[in-house]
C-alpha cells in the first residue's frame, strides 16, 4: 500500500497561472507529491485559474476572500477548523499567514519577496511603511521562517529560525540547444548577438535602460523581447528612435520561451526590483552568461556560479560597458559555469530541502 509520509498544506493567496510565487509553489508540490500528499489552500480570487490545480491531491479554496478584509476571518476560522488534517502548513509570503497567529499545527513562512521593497522603490514611502509593520508581524507567526536570498530580511526582525532556500529551475527542460541553435535563430530573426530580457513590460523589469544601453553597443546585436505589458507601445517608439535592432515576440508559450533562451548569447535583466528571479535561473541553466542589476542576492549569485556580470543600477553607462565585456569574453566557458551552477538548483535538491525542514520540524 502506498504511504505518503506527510500531508502538506500549501498556503497562498491566490494560484494563478503566471506569476513567480505560483511557479515556485507548483514546481515544489509537483516534487513533493512524490512521497507525500500536498494540498493548496488558497483564497477565492479572480486571478485563480484552474490550470494551476493539477500538482495538488486537493484544492482548497477559501470562498468568499476576493476582499483581503474578509480572507482574515474566513482565512482564520478554515486554518482553525482544519489544522489538525495537515501535518504542516507551509505558507507563501505575508499575506496568507496573518490569519494563522496560534495554530496548533507547524508552520513555515516563505519570504519570496517583500512589499515593503517594491514601496521603496516606488518611492511610496507612506505605503512601504504600512507594509512594513504587516511583514514584521507576519515574520514573527510561523515556527520557522524560510527566504529565497538574505537582502529579504534585512529591513525586518525576527526571533524566529531562519533559513534560506533559494529558488530552483526544471534542467530537464531548461537546458542548452544541441544542434538547433542556428535554426533557432533564424526562426526568431536574431541577427548578430542575442541579448534576451525575459520580463512583463513593466516599469520595474527596466526595459528602457537596456534598449539604450543596446543603441550604444557598436557590435551587431539583436535584442530579444518576448512577452507583453503596459508599456510595450513605449519601448516600440524607443527602439524605433534609438534605431536599436530588437526584436518584440509578443507573449510566447513555455516551449518557445525555451528556444530564446537557446537561441539567445546574453541574459540581461536590469531591474529595479528583485528577489532571486527564476528567469535568471532559467538562463543560467540554458546555459547563457547573465548580465543582471546589483540588487538582492544576484552579486552572490554571479560570484558563485561565474557566469557573468552584475551592474550598478540605473547607470547605463555601466550597463552598456558589461554588455561589450561579456560578449567579448570566452562565452563558452560562461555557458558550461552558468549550467553546472544550475543543477545545484534544480528542482529536486530544493523540495529535498524543504522536506528535511519539515521532518526536523515534526
Amino acid at each position: 500500500m502506498y504511504r505518503y509520509y506527510m500531508k502538506i498544506g500549501m498556503v497562498t493567496t491566490q494560484f494563478a497561472d503566471t506569476g513567480g510565487v505560483e511557479n515556485v509553489v507548483r514546481s515544489i508540490s509537483k516534487e513533493l507529491n512524490d512521497e507525500n500528499e500536498v494540498h493548496l489552500i488558497t483564497r477565492e480570487r479572480a486571478i485563480n485559474t484552474e490550470e494551476f490545480s493539477s500538482e495538488f491531491e486537493k484544492i482548497h479554496v477559501i470562498e468568499g476572500t476576493e476582499n483581503y478584509k474578509d480572507f482574515l476571518l474566513k482565512g482564520r476560522k478554515f486554518l482553525k477548523n482544519n489544522q489538525y488534517n495537515f501535518d504542516i502548513l507551509h505558507f507563501h509570503n505575508w499575506s496568507p499567514i496573518l490569519p494563522a497567529f496560534g495554530l496548533n499545527k507547524p508552520t513555515i513562512l516563505t519570504f519570496h519577496g517583500t512589499t515593503f521593497d517594491v514601496k521603496m522603490s516606488d518611492k511610496e514611502y507612506i505605503g512601504a511603511g504600512l507594509y512594513w509593520v504587516l511583514e514584521e508581524i507576519s515574520l514573527n507567526i510561523p515556527d520557522k521562517v524560510t527566504s529565497i536570498t538574505q537582502a529579504h530580511l534585512r529591513p525586518f526582525h525576527t526571533f524566529k529560525d531562519i533559513e534560506i532556500i533559494r529558488n530552483g529551475v526544471n534542467t530537464e527542460e531548461y537546458k542548452p540547444a544541441e544542434n538547433q541553435k542556428e535554426q533557432f535563430r533564424e526562426k526568431w530573426n536574431i541577427q548578430g548577438k542575442g541579448v534576451l530580457i525575459v520580463g512583463k513590460h513593466v516599469q520595474a523589469k527596466n526595459h528602457s535602460q537596456l534598449i539604450e544601453a543596446v543603441s550604444q553597443v557598436e557590435q551587431e546585436t539583436t535584442l530579444m523581447i518576448p512577452s507583453d505589458g503596459p508599456l510595450r507601445q513605449d519601448l516600440e517608439q524607443k527602439v524605433e528612435k534609438l534605431d536599436v535592432n530588437a526584436e518584440f515576440y509578443g507573449t510566447v508559450s513555455k516551449e518557445e520561451l525555451i528556444e530564446l533562451y537557446q537561441s539567445a548569447d546574453l541574459f540581461c535583466l536590469p531591474s529595479k526590483n528583485e528577489g532571486l528571479p527564476l528567469s535568471m535561473l532559467e538562463a543560467l541553466s540554458s546555459g547563457l552568461p547573465v548580465l543582471v542589476s546589483d540588487i538582492g542576492d544576484n552579486k552572490e549569485i554571479i560570484e558563485r556560479s561565474r557566469a557573468g556580470k552584475t551592474f550598478s543600477p540605473d547607470n547605463t553607462e555601466n550597463l552598456q560597458k558589461k554588455i561589450v565585456e561579456i560578449l567579448e569574453s570566452d562565452l563558452d566557458q560562461k555557458s558550461e559555469n552558468a549550467r553546472a551552477f544550475a543543477e545545484e538548483l534544480d528542482w529536486k535538491n530544493i523540495s529535498f530541502q524543504y522536506q528535511q525542514l519539515y521532518r526536523e520540524m515534526m
